[in-house]
């Protein structure tokens, strides 16, 4: 009897402490949101970038929009020398059909769109077409509160904020690297690795994706109907990368080039447009710095933009 009671008592105070841990680990990660589940945060130091995209999205009017791969998430919205305000609504290893859903999904009341291509978007055999309508991480608001990985996540962004820190996303949804550009100054350069990726994954058994170009038929047609000027091009490649894709996809590149340029009413070939290592990051010559991004604005975008706003009827 006495065994019983003993082994009650104790169950007691487990459950109870139990219980007491799971709720300051969801008092915590609810206070804390350090993945904007919940709401957006005035200082963003880590993120699921398709969710929070449209959360910025929704806080603010916005004149333009960026969408596009992780190379244009480094676009400094507020250095392109363009009027207005301009979202970075671009998010890593994004194709076609997610960023058709993202305007279907969130319908977008600005002037301009602005797309940036990459040559593995179009690249189905290493990149297949993904599920646009479930584009998070799949983890219940439930789920989020009571993990482990966001309590430690919540941790980092409370030092984050009490240390001073860098935020990772600007208020205007680009990554926040100007900083970090200015201190990317170590020795040049070792792209061994990178060139591997691409060669194996980015670049490998490459065919055109035709439902992918479909894809984009349709966003150019949205984007008629809303009367939105849509200003897409391709990316510029560092020359050692640009010389790898020759070499690797020639063929699928000049057909590729065709194809976008019957789709888009305003786009532009810039894959070589910035060959030399100083314009990309030391040791990764597959994206280009901030400084680079506001250079290829400035240079052939910007005009095009606005000349295409000025020709909204």
């Amino acid at each position: 009897m006495l065994m019983h009671k003993v082994a009650a008592r104790y169950n007691r105070v487990y459950f109870a402490l139990l219980l007491s841990a799971l709720a300051f680990v969801v008092a915590v990660n609810f206070a804390a949101d350090p993945l904007g589940r919940f709401r957006l945060q005035d200082k963003i130091y880590f993120s699921a970038e398709r969710e929070l995209k449209p959360k910025l999205l929704a806080a603010d009017h916005y004149e333009g929009l960026l969408l596009g791969s992780s190379k244009v998430t480094y676009i400094q919205p507020d250095s392109l020398g363009l009027s207005g305000k301009v979202l970075n609504a671009a998010f890593s290893a994004a194709t076609p059909e997610e960023m058709y859903a993202f305007l279907l999904n969130n319908e977008p009341d600005v002037k301009w769109i602005g797309i940036g291509l990459d040559y593995y978007m179009f690249n189905e055999n290493s990149f297949p077409m993904k599920d646009s309508d479930h584009a998070g991480d799949g983890v219940s608001g439930f789920g989020y509160l009571v993990s482990v990985d966001t309590l430690v996540y919540s941790i980092r962004s409370i030092r984050n904020r009490l240390q001073h820190r860098p935020v990772k996303y600007t208020s205007l949804g680009a990554e926040n690297a100007v900083d970090r550009e200015q201190q990317d100054t170590g020795a040049c350069c070792d792209y061994s690795r990178d060139l591997e990726l691409l060669r194996t994954i980015h670049f490998h058994d490459f065919r055109i994706s035709y439902r992918r170009l479909e894809i984009l038929r349709q966003l150019q047609s949205w984007a008629d109907e809303r009367n939105i000027p849509v200003i897409a091009w391709i990316n510029p490649y560092n020359n050692v990368v640009y010389s790898l894709a020759e070499r690797m996809i020639h063929d699928e590149m000049n057909r590729l080039r065709q194809e976008l340029a019957g789709i888009f009413h305003h786009f532009r070939d810039l894959g070589s447009a910035f060959p030399a290592a100083e314009y990309y990051w030391k040791n990764d010559p597959y994206h280009y710095y901030p400084s680079t991004a506001e250079l290829m604005f400035r240079t052939y975008l910007a005009g095009d933009i606005s000349n295409a706003v000025a020709g909204r009827h």
